[in-house]
């Protein structure tokens, strides 16, 4: 089935790529028309698509895809991720010993996503404190 989908975008000059069960087309030429194609090859291999989760953007926008933001050439971080990791630094500050513990455990995972996007495109993420 993706064989098939990377197929019909590549014929188009797009481009597919998949995380996990995210299918993702990108490029200077993705139709409506084209997005129906690659419908049409879900279905046949008895899966669905939900209309609900299909976005299209513009091509100067910034597109949120599977949890990061793209931007021109950049993936970044949304912006309420970064708010999250700079809100639990400041609860960090203001929480008692044993709140602490488990704070600074969720600030550690936050901040390893943080890393997994900026190390792909080889910038740390910026301090927030």
């Amino acid at each position: 089935m993706f064989d098939a989908a990377s197929n019909i975008a590549n014929e188009s000059g797009s481009r597919m790529t998949v995380y996990v069960d995210d299918l993702t087309l990108s490029g200077p030429i993705v139709t409506k028309r084209l997005l129906v194609k690659v419908r049409q090859v879900v279905r046949r291999h008895g899966l669905r698509t939900k209309n609900s989760k299909t976005k299209t953007f513009p091509a100067e926008a910034p597109k949120t895809v599977t949890g990061a933001v793209i931007v021109g050439d950049n993936v970044c971080l949304p912006n309420s991720r970064h708010k999250k990791i700079w809100e639990t630094r400041r609860t960090i500050r203001e929480a008692s010993e044993h709140d602490r513990e488990k704070l600074v455990r969720s600030l550690k995972g936050r901040l390893q996503e943080a890393n997994q996007i900026y190390k792909h495109r080889g910038t740390m993420p910026p301090r927030n404190d």
